[in-house]
């Protein structure tokens, strides 16, 4: 390594003490940018061989108090009186239509959830079967077996394709009663 990575890496590690990075202008710029402290070379004297005038320099730390607001008591700022000239605000909506919105998807999630369990049961294919009229090679309607409605088929509910056995279900028969459970959950009343 050379002696400046050498430097570098003691300034690094901290084996320098104040005097000899104030020392070094390098090094002394190095731990300015690194640790954001200026070291300044300190020379020490002694109270009886100052000259005798005690000189300081006042650092001012905090904003200069000449910059202070004043607040008068019993005047109000000319703007105070101004109108502003915008409209009133309309009232809050209160928490009961909040509820009964709430009861609203609760009660539709629960016809949801209903609607898919007598699906699920072939109840749906007993009371809609007969919208059902057999297509040429595709012979499957609600009467020989197949009475449950297909949900991703539902538009061909009236030729047969939309109609499918009991059992086994499907995804999205699960997908329908899971579902309905969790909106049903979530938009429960609250007391």
């Amino acid at each position: 390594m050379s002696e400046g990575d050498s430097n570098l890496q003691k300034l690094l590690d901290g084996e320098f003490d104040a005097e000899q990075i104030a020392s070094d202008p390098v090094l002394s710029s190095l731990a300015e940018r690194i640790y954001g402290v200026t070291i300044e070379p300190i020379t020490p004297t002694k109270g009886s061989q100052s000259s005798g005038e005690m000189t300081s320099v006042i650092t001012e730390v905090a904003p200069p108090t000449s910059l202070l607001v004043e607040v008068v008591e019993g005047q109000a700022s000319p703007s105070a009186n101004m109108d502003t000239g915008m409209p009133a605000l309309p009232p809050v909506i209160g928490q009961q239509s909040s509820k009964k919105k709430s009861g609203l998807l609760f009660k539709l999630s629960g016809l949801g959830f209903l609607i898919g369990a007598l699906n699920m049961g072939g109840v749906l294919g007993m009371a809609f079967g007969s919208v059902c009229k057999p297509v040429a090679g595709y012979n499957v309607c609600p009467g020989e077996g197949a009475n449950r409605i297909n949900w991703l088929d539902i538009h061909n509910i009236t030729n047969g394709q939309g109609w499918s056995e009991v059992y086994p279900f499907g995804i999205p028969d699960y997908a329908l009663i899971v579902g309905t459970i969790i909106m049903m959950f979530l938009t429960r009343p609250k007391k």
